[in-house]
């Protein structure tokens, strides 16, 4: 099973049936900053949007929440509980859908191209890129 850099329909798939008998996958909420410190950084127009939206909030100090799709289970021996696109964050009114590309590395920088045990092992970073938004 290949899948280095993959689009986020992929993952869910390529996740779900290489890890159907361990409880690898699944969803978990996370705070907007961080969201914004975690995923959201990859692209600026995005936090710009984003901290936008925050200063016209009815209290812009009040806490939004966000639901990732994907939250990486205790298999993943360095990445457990990182959450990784698609995210959606609950704003007064409104909803923000990300997407992106998820790309697992090891300690050397290496792209790990097959999920599977050996990166439930071996990865060590999660890059989050080429982002998609809506506003709903």
């Amino acid at each position: 099973m290949r899948a280095g850099v993959v689009a986020v329909g992929s993952m869910v798939v390529l996740l779900v049936s290489a890890l159907c008998v361990t409880p690898a996958v699944a969803g978990g909420s996370l705070s907007l900053e961080d969201a914004l410190a975690d995923i959201f950084n990859a692209s600026p127009k995005l936090v710009a949007e984003v901290e936008a939206a925050r200063r016209r909030e009815p209290d812009p100090t009040a806490d939004v929440i966000c639901d990732a799709d994907i939250r990486l289970g205790s298999s993943w021996v360095h990445l457990s509980a990182t959450r990784v696109v698609p995210i959606e964050c609950y704003f007064t009114g409104r909803t923000l859908k990300v997407n992106g590309k998820v790309t697992f590395k090891d300690a050397k920088g290496r792209i790990l191209r097959e999920i599977g045990p050996r990166t439930f092992r071996n990865a060590v970073t999660v890059e989050q890129t080429d982002l998609t938004w809506t506003w709903e």
